[in-house]
């Protein structure tokens, strides 16, 4: 799946898109950050106490990063959807 194709919401009022991808994906790694850095350790909580996906925070060219590793080989599409819905819920959330 393409990051433009699901970069067509039908929601445009919604804050889905304060992700900034930070470098090109390499093997199964995903660097990239929130638009307000200062929210990354709150987003990843958030995200990582709901239990249905698991990210870690780092640093990347000075910034603070959310890194992404999609271990599995069984990986899908379907299984991106659930990661980018449940993103989506916790940066909608957020207080900026």
């Amino acid at each position: 799946m393409s990051y433009e194709k699901y970069n067509a919401s039908d929601k445009p009022e919604e804050k889905e898109w304060e992700f900034e991808l930070l470098a090109s994906v390499n093997l199964n790694n995903v660097h990239f950050t929130l638009r307000d850095t200062a929210n990354v350790s709150n987003f990843l909580t958030t995200l990582n106490n709901a239990a249905r996906v698991f990210m870690t925070p780092t640093v990347f060219k000075g910034k603070q990063t959310i890194r992404a590793s999609f271990m599995n080989w069984r990986t899908n599409e379907f299984d991106l959807k659930i990661v980018m819905e449940e993103m989506r819920k916790v940066v909608i959330n957020i207080d900026t």
